[in-house]
């Protein structure tokens, strides 16, 4: 990631993030998971897959298709994929941070 413009972030060490594009990029596994301008992130999958082995799913193809796992719904739209999170558990870790149980810089990259 570091060849490509990214950078470590210091608050989480999966988090790199480019600040040319303002692209933020996880790596899971074998996925990625982008944040960012629709243009800037194709641009950056295109050169990532110039770079790796990569393919797509077979699954999620068709505009509104949906795939729930593991409290992650994946929703197929004209950008690319959409994932929400679980809504409970992000209520549950905000109210944490604002009543100080978990420190204030969770909040931001």
């Amino acid at each position: 990631m570091p060849a490509a413009g990214f950078k470590q972030s210091r608050l989480d060490p999966c988090l790199f993030v480019c600040q040319v594009t303002d692209v933020a990029v996880l790596p899971y596994v074998d996925d990625f998971l982008f944040c960012g301008e629709p243009g800037s992130v194709e641009r950056i999958i295109l050169t990532l897959r110039s770079k790796l082995d990569a393919s797509e799913p077979h699954y999620l193809c068709f505009l509104g298709e949906k795939l729930s796992i593991l409290g992650r719904t994946s929703i197929r739209t004209a950008y690319g994929l959409a994932v929400q999170t679980y809504s409970k558990h992000c209520a549950a870790v905000v109210a944490k941070i604002m009543c100080g149980l978990l420190p204030r810089h969770l909040m931001c990259v």
